[in-house]
This record gives structure tokens, sequence and C-alpha cells, in this order.
């Protein structure tokens, strides 16, 4: 049983911790450009492209921050055809070890979206992981092998 002055010394010291671990991980801005290509599978089906930027910050393998987009997607549903344009605003997480050549990687979008037509709007959860090659300078090269959206 931990007393109330072991509580006392223990909060701060690995609150201390775990500042000193991120203050002595780098960190730097980083910004995302992404174009994409999918096709859609289920009851709805179809076909969609998106352009994606996301700017944030670089802390160790882990990026966060925030996007923002374009996306533009046809779906199929009993041989009728609807062509819908989207504009999702997000945070964005990704797990990326840059310091190899070619690496695998993680990532998780969740925000809103607005559609230019008809004016609807709502809200999205994406997950996808897959391959990233670095290319030269600041490029690179990714594709996604597994992603969902709900």
């Amino acid at each position: 049983m931990i007393n109330n002055t072991m509580r006392k010394l223990i909060i701060p010291l690995l609150a201390i911790t775990a500042f000193c671990s991120v203050a002595s991980a780098q960190v730097r801005y980083k910004e995302f450009f992404e174009a994409g290509a999918s096709t859609i599978v289920g009851e709805h089906h179809g076909f969609s492209f998106q352009l994606d930027n996301s700017h944030g910050f670089q802390i160790g393998s882990s990026f966060v921050g925030l996007g923002f987009g374009f996306e533009t997607y046809e779906l199929l549903k009993g041989g009728l055809r609807d062509m819908n344009k989207t504009i999702p605003i997000f945070l964005n997480y990704k797990y990326i070890n840059e310091e190899k050549r070619v690496s695998g990687f993680i990532g998780l979008k969740a925000g809103i979206f607005a559609t230019i037509d008809d004016q609807f709007y709502g809200g999205f959860l994406e997950g996808g992981s897959g391959c990233r090659m670095n290319t030269r300078g600041r490029s690179a090269l990714s594709a996604s092998c597994l992603s969902c959206s709900i």
C-alpha cells in the first residue's frame, strides 16, 4: 500500500520523467501531401480519388497534425450512379520509421466532412497501413495495402 507521502513524490517524478522523455525526442515541423485512389467495396461499391494536406509535428517516429483535403467518389448501387465531392477536415496520426529507406507505416484519420453538391456533412474515422519508401530529399512514395473507413 502506498501512503500519501509516497504518492506526493511518485506523481511529480513520473510527470518529470514523461516530460524529459518527450523533450529528448526530436520534435520538428512536418507536412504531408498525399494523393490516392481507392476501390470501394461492399453494398455501395465504386471508386474514389483524394488529395490531402496535413501539417503537424514529428516526435520520434510519430506524426500528429491537422489536415484538410478534397475527395471525389463515385458509388454504384443497383445500377444507379452517384458522384460526390467532399472536403474533409481531420486530425492525422502516423507511425513511421523514417530512418530506414523502406519501412512500414500505420495511420489514423478522424474528422468531419462536408459535401460540395448536396450540403450533407458528417464524421469519419479512417485507418490504414502500408509500405513507404524514402526517395530523394524530403519525398517518399507510399502504398496502403489495408485501409478501413467508418
